[in-house]
């Protein structure tokens, strides 16, 4: 459904300071739904129409509320003009439909953002304009006080949303809220509103933040905006949405439409774009389906999911930062779906790790021990990334590292690994020379995306005095650059700026670099400036492009690990549309990057540097010639296809995540000794939530299929251990098994009266009837069965008590000695479960011809005869015991 169909009735009624004649400084988006009984509404409302910052417009979106708020939106809109009111004759549900709706009647240039729970401290506004207007092409926000109540504390604990981005990467965690941020409207222009695909209710903010930061510096100004008190109400966002936060996160990594705006209205909120994994493709159409239920006016859909199972690739990073970018975050769309990137610093879990295909850590090793030893023990591969040679640094530069990396060590950690990517040649032939594993694999940076493109305004702020420089030359690169950067470039750059030329020089560096305006401080004609390094490596890039440097200087280090680096500074120049000056070594003699850029030979003499940009200045017209090959260079050489290759390799043997698969991982992470540490259980709530999910997951795929009949399915028939021949045996010996059937899980029967299947009997006694359970929790309660005669009677009722600590591998096998079958006919099997997990009964399926119709043929079961051969195996393994993990090999 898209957003013009949701929106084609919305009423408008403007406020009578509403007027084209007037542009207001800010204007203020208000969605609301039934907040007007509680009084938070009228709190919100008063907050924003109270600030010192007068020149304002509020636009409210009531959507469909019943509770009064019309009546006070009634009331504000007569004593105030500059409220204005949309309304929604029926609930919508997606709050960023309702945020663009009150964007596109919004006249400022500065739009600020308001929930109907927020309560906006008086100077807020005022104080996030002031900052905004000095630097009008950065993005600021500020600080969410949030008030938790709690037992003892009759004002609640106090704590605060919001702080600097400088230290980590935004991809990792979210720390703005909505109300502290006042965006710029040609930001919006550019990088669109919120996304309002049903997946994203939850995270649709934290996406557009993301979004903005590939563009624009977010910048933090430690000023209280606003008190939220969303997170405390029952009916809040964050309680009534579902958060699905893996598909969330492939959704902001691999979604690509266009938000803009002008393009808003034609958007399907409950889209599944190809291209996306299968359970995020579920997600979605589980999403939509629960949506529309509550919402009778909207039209029925037919939601799909896709024919395939998916593959996931997990990187692990200590800190998110420029190693895991370069070579992770900018992939081929093809791949970037299946990779998701995991950060120390954002809390995930490590039992997220029971979805992954594979899982790659980044640098390190000791720091990821609970993640590896968990993988292992899932009999997970692991892949060990690296970009740098720690060896060669440890053993000839003597520098202290947090860890072992010598020989011998890395040998033994990469003992059970499944292999190794590197980021350069060198470092492949190091690694293969020294037999530190037997597969290495090229995994070069990769930046498979479009270029930051410069803003043609100057992005400093407005000054009459503003110092003029004829060049502005960038610097970036890490520590070790600092020595050759003081002492064979800064020389060159104060002869130049001593023979007239008036130099901005921008420094993108560590607090070492910071001392470098000591040195500068007596020379005349130059300008310095540093910037502080980002962990977020695009933000280090948006730093230095605030500055536009018509020359990036990388500067000369004698460190033994050039011949292991990256070319990403090539990278650096390309998106700054800056002229690269490097040294004349490695590693920038690789094949093809002669002509990229220019070479100073001998780097070591400051003469040389000094030589090199005299001509290029002097020479401004060929400079081009040196951006359009490194712009060539770069675009072949950080494609990511041969990223794409390696992924592709690496997967192509491992299984689908499907939901049997997980929750195989997911028990055998709750009982393994391992994650317990032979103490006391841990609690089972978590894990019980997760497979009842998972239960209902594999429930709803079962019913998509009715709209892809072309969904493959999976048989089960092949996968059976031995030890449930004999029931195999029987169901082909008397044609219950047929070629047109499936061996599948049924739904989960626990919460159920019962399952019940029509079986042939014949004349005779009956010894007994076995079948097959599956379940992936802790076993506890009962399984069991009632046989039904024709006629309709309860012949026989049989229960099992299930035991927690059982190896539950054999079929479960029901007595009915005694039971006298007078003639042969139909009955009817029930079986039945009686447990807090979900259990699911094995059964033979069948499909209608056009697939649209699924039919449970069969039970996975066997009827014994007491004048019949024994099954092999003990009379308690025939009695007392029965398997509800998945009899598979």
């Amino acid at each position: 459904m898209k957003v013009k169909d949701l929106v084609a009735d919305t009423l408008w009624s403007p406020g009578s300071g509403y007027s084209d004649d007037h542009k207001p400084a800010v204007s203020i988006l208000l969605p609301t739904f039934r907040r007007g009984a509680s009084g938070l509404f009228r709190r919100a409302v008063e907050s924003v129409l109270n600030q010192t910052l007068n020149d304002i417009e509020l636009i409210i979106v009531d959507d469909a509320s019943v509770d009064g708020t019309a009546d006070q939106i009634a009331e504000f809109m007569r004593v105030d003009g500059r409220v204005s009111c949309l309304r929604h004759p029926r609930n919508i549900g997606l709050p960023a439909v309702s945020e663009y709706e009150a964007f596109s009647k919004a006249r400022a240039n500065f739009i600020g953002f308001a929930f109907d729970d927020d309560f906006f401290y008086p100077d807020a506004l005022d104080q996030l304009l002031d900052q905004s207007l000095k630097y009008p092409h950065q993005v600021w926000y500020g600080n969410a006080v949030w008030r938790i109540r709690e037992v003892g504390r009759p004002d609640g604990l106090v704590t605060r949303l919001g702080r600097s981005l400088s230290s980590f990467n935004l991809k990792s965690t979210n720390p703005i809220a909505n109300c502290t941020v006042l965006l710029p409207r040609y930001v919006i222009d550019r990088v669109g509103l919120y996304d309002p695909n049903v997946l994203m209710a939850r995270l649709c903010d934290w996406d557009l933040w993301r979004r903005i930061s590939e563009f624009y510096l977010l910048q933090h100004i430690d000023v209280d905006v606003a008190e939220v008190t969303g997170p405390e109400q029952s009916d809040s966002l964050g309680r009534t949405y579902p958060l699905v936060s893996g598909a969330c996160e492939e959704w902001m990594r691999v979604a690509t439409r266009d938000l803009r705006p002008e393009s808003f209205s034609d958007i399907d909120v409950f889209e599944i774009p190809p291209g996306l994994s299968p359970r995020t493709s579920v997600a979605i159409a589980d999403l939509t389906e629960s949506h529309c239920a509550k919402r009778a006016w909207m039209s029925s859909l037919k939601p799909s999911v896709p024919d395939r199972l998916g593959k996931n690739v997990f990187v692990l990073s200590a800190d998110y930062n420029a190693s895991t970018t370069l070579c992770f975050d900018y992939l081929p769309r093809s791949v970037r779906g299946s990779v998701r990137i995991i950060s120390l610093d954002s809390g995930a879990s490590v039992s997220e790790l029971v979805e992954a295909s594979c899982l790659i850590i980044v640098r390190y090793f000791d720091r990821y021990r609970e993640w590896i030893d968990l993988a292992f023990d899932l009999s997970i591969p692991v892949y060990y990334f690296i970009d740098d040679n720690f060896t060669e640094l440890s053993i000839k530069e003597k520098l202290e590292m947090p860890e072992d990396f010598s020989l011998a060590a890395l040998r033994s950690k990469l003992s059970r690994f499944a292999g190794v990517l590197v980021t350069a040649p060198a470092l492949e032939g190091y690694y293969l020379a020294n037999l530190i594993h037997k597969n290495v694999f090229m995994f070069p940076v990769s930046y498979a995306k479009a270029p930051i493109a410069l803003r043609p305004e100057r992005s400093l702020p407005a000054d009459k005095d503003e110092w003029r420089a004829d060049l502005t030359i960038a610097s970036i690169g890490g520590p070790h650059r600092q020595l050759g950067l003081q002492e064979k470039v800064i020389p060159a750059i104060q002869r130049l700026a001593a023979e007239g030329h008036r130099i901005h020089f921008v420094i993108s560096g560590s607090g070492e670099d910071s001392r470098l305006p000591r040195i500068l401080q007596e020379s005349k004609n130059i300008k310095f400036t540093f910037k502080s390094t980002q962990v977020d490596w695009n933000r280090a890039i948006l730093q230095l492009v605030e500055y536009r440097p018509d020359i990036l200087i990388h500067a000369p280090s004698e460190t033994v690990n050039n011949l292991y680096k990256t070319l990403n500074v090539a990278l650096c120049a390309y998106l700054l549309d800056a002229l690269l000056v490097v040294p004349d070594a490695e590693p920038y003699s690789v094949p093809g990057f002669d002509g990229a850029a220019a070479k100073v030979a001998p780097a070591k003499e400051p003469r040389a540097w000094l030589e090199v940009l005299t001509k290029l200045i002097a020479n401004r017209e060929g400079w081009g010639d040196y951006k359009k090959f490194n712009v060539s260079f770069c675009r072949k050489q950080f494609s990511g296809e041969q990223n794409v290759a390696v992924l592709n390799q690496i997967l192509e043997t491992l299984p689908g995540i499907s939901s049997t698969l997980v929750e195989t991982r997911l028990r055998k992470l709750y009982l393994s000794k391992q994650w317990v540490g032979g103490g006391a259980p841990p609690d089972a709530e978590p894990l019980r939530a997760s497979l009842h999910e998972l239960s209902a997951l594999r429930s709803r795929i079962r019913r998509y299929r009715r709209f892809r009949p072309r969904l493959s399915r999976e048989d089960l028939w092949p996968q059976v251990s031995p030890v449930f021949d004999d029931i195999r045996r029987y169901l082909q010996d008397n044609n219950i098994r047929t070629p047109d059937s499936y061996l599948e899980l049924s739904d989960a029967i626990q919460g159920k009266d019962f399952v019940e299947y029509l079986i042939p009997i014949k004349r005779g006694t009956l010894d007994n009837i076995s079948c097959a359970f599956s379940s992936e929790g802790i076993h506890e309660g009962t399984v069991g069965i009632e046989l039904v005669s024709p006629d309709g009677r309860i012949e026989r009722q049989v229960a099992i008590a299930l035991d927690a600590g059982a190896s539950l591998q054999l079929p479960v096998i029901f007595d009915l000695k005694g039971l006298a079958i007078p003639h042969d006919g139909m009955w009817r099997l029930r079986l039945f479960a009686r447990s807090r997990w979900p259990i699911y009964a094995l059964e033979l399926a069948r499909y209608s011809h056009l697939g649209l119709a699924r039919r449970a043929a069969a039970p996975f079961a066997k009827v014994a005869y007491v004048d019949q051969t024994p099954d092999t195996g003990t009379a308690a393994e025939r009695r007392g015991v029965g398997d509800v993990s998945p009899p598979l090999a």
